[in-house]
């Protein structure tokens, strides 16, 4: 509980009549990539020059062209924490959050990723406010309080030092929770548009797929899922990179740089009535991205590397019946058949005939629910 929370003056009366009313607070952790999850009470025991020191291992080697940090901690008057980032290379720390002791704001809570490229600073604008420290890490994009390119250039690998100091111990404790190292991240969003919602079947249209990167950082290593819907053909498609229909793989060479993009166009066509939806995602990725995670649309079908457009075909014929692919397919004998079921039955009415619904088709039908067409 905190008294007199709305102003340090209460805090001082309080501290000077002797702080018996008052403990130590505590927290429990949580977890993350170049993370540290390891717990540490932010209280009077740590109070500036003291201090509490975590480390991060980064084992790879590679240069840094953008470093972004996720910080996460309970405090009663956030603003008492000072948090400085040592580098592997014994580099000067720099200080992303800087302590503002006795006149500190009166705000709860860190839950913020720290990013030389937000256009807020850190305790201002919409972060004068409360950060929700049970929200999945990090809440809030929030400018350090000094840059983070101050290590840009030089190389990840090796031991980082996050050390943690409470410039106003007396009072308003808290938890030290999660960090997080985010380096060279991308921010790669998908949208998708249709030459039109309603095409005629047998007419051609056109899909168009754009990747954008939002991100400091050039994305390389770029894919994208785009399996057209069955009853849609491919006729041709044109744009950056290779698309391979048969997969659905749209693969990106070289890199997209910071604030740029790439599109693909996709001819296609429909020979039956209905409505189809075509999804695409965003498939591989080198590097972090900020707010999405390539090929996981099924567990995360919101995310913005995800598009989708739905058409509906109209003036042909009606679409054939489908079979659940991997049924076992029988005779009009009971027999099973040696081929495997694609899902699609033939239109062909030249072989066998049709066969009224509820009844054995003849073999020779039968068979030909194997092949797609």
């Amino acid at each position: 509980m905190r008294l007199f929370a709305g102003n340090r003056t209460g805090r001082r009366l309080l501290a000077a009549l002797g702080v018996l009313l008052l403990g130590a607070g505590a927290a429990q952790a949580q977890s993350g990539p170049y993370q540290s999850t390891a717990a540490a009470t932010i209280n009077n025991a740590v109070a500036c020059p003291a201090s509490i020191s975590r480390q991060i291992h980064v084992a790879e080697s590679f240069t840094i062209s953008d470093l972004d940090v996720g910080f996460l901690a309970t405090h009663t008057y956030r603003s008492d924490i000072q948090l400085e980032l040592t580098p592997p290379w014994g580099g000067s720390p720099v200080r992303l959050l800087q302590g503002l002791g006795y006149s500190g704001l009166g705000y709860d809570n860190y839950n913020v990723l720290l990013n030389d490229e937000s256009s807020t600073l850190v305790n201002t604008g919409f972060h004068a406010s409360n950060d929700n420290a049970s929200a999945p890490p990090y809440q809030n994009d929030v400018r350090p309080s000094n840059p983070l390119s101050a290590f840009d250039g030089n190389n990840a690998q090796g031991d980082w030092t996050l050390t943690i100091c409470d410039t106003y111990g007396p009072l308003d404790n808290g938890e030290f929770l999660q960090a997080d190292l985010f380096f060279n991240r991308i921010d790669l969003s998908l949208s998708k548009t249709v030459s039109t919602s309603t095409p005629a079947a047998g007419a051609n249209f056109t899909y168009t797929i754009t990747v954008s990167n939002a991100g400091p950082s050039a994305a390389t290593g770029v894919s994208v899922m785009d399996a057209l819907p069955t009853g849609i053909t491919h006729v041709s498609d044109s744009g950056a990179g290779a698309y391979v229909p048969a997969t659905g793989i749209w693969t990106i060479a070289g890199s997209i740089a910071p604030g740029a993009s790439r599109s693909l166009t996709i001819t296609v066509a429909a020979a039956y009535n209905g409505s189809y939806t075509n999804t695409a995602e965003v498939y591989t990725a080198a590097g972090g991205d900020m707010d999405s995670t390539p090929g996981n649309s099924a567990s995360a079908p919101s995310e913005d590397d995800t598009a989708s457009v739905a058409v509906t075909v109209s003036g042909g014929p009606p679409a054939p019946p489908m079979c659940q692919p991997g049924l076992l397919l029988v005779n009009s004998s009971g027999n099973a058949l040696s081929q495997t079921n694609t899902g699609v039955i033939s239109p062909d009415r030249a072989v066998g005939g049709l066969t009224p619904a509820g009844t054995s088709p003849p073999d020779a039908y039968a068979a030909l629910l194997n092949q797609s067409s």
